[in-house]
């Protein structure tokens, strides 16, 4: 055997049939290599190309916002911080009119709240917290009160 001749571990990296790669039709070989290669492609093709830096993502910032269903559409006002990052509770309050939004999707609910509230906290001491959970100590109670009240846990430790 010649090892000069071209192509002379050809049979190492491709199938016994060469047919299959002379033919570029859709679902061959030759057509899926191709199609492998020039995905991996650089626009430019060049060694700065293979460097240059990936454009990040905008991360959004997770702030404390107050939007309030209105007339003319829904009034927002928002905190321009990353509260989030520093944040040690988060509150999410939602209230609807439910003859409202009786006959809208539930996806598209959301726009129709009389007010919605996403506010982080940054300790167990802020007021907010507290009066957060004073408003749902006295929802429970009066829920609790109720003669068809159902009590039970559902383990979320899985």
């Amino acid at each position: 055997m010649d090892l000069t001749e071209e192509n002379t571990f050809k049979h190492y990296y491709y199938p016994e049939n060469h047919d299959e790669l002379s033919d570029d039709g859709e679902g061959t070989l030759a057509f899926k290599v191709k199609r492998a290669i020039a995905k991996n492609k650089r626009p430019n093709n060049s060694i700065h190309g293979f460097f240059e830096k990936r454009k990040k993502k905008k991360v959004p910032k997770n702030s404390s916002t107050v939007s309030q269903a209105t007339a003319d559409g829904v009034a927002f006002i928002k905190a321009n911080q990353d509260e989030s990052a520093y944040a040690s509770h988060l509150i999410k309050i939602e209230v609807y009119d439910i003859d409202k939004i009786k006959n809208i999707p539930p996806t598209e609910q959301w726009k129709h709240a009389e007010v919605r509230v996403k506010y982080y906290a940054h300790s167990e001491e802020d007021e907010h917290v507290q009066q957060t959970r004073d408003v749902i100590y006295n929802i429970t109670k009066q829920l609790s009160a109720k003669s068809d009240c159902v009590n039970f846990v559902l383990d979320n430790q899985k």
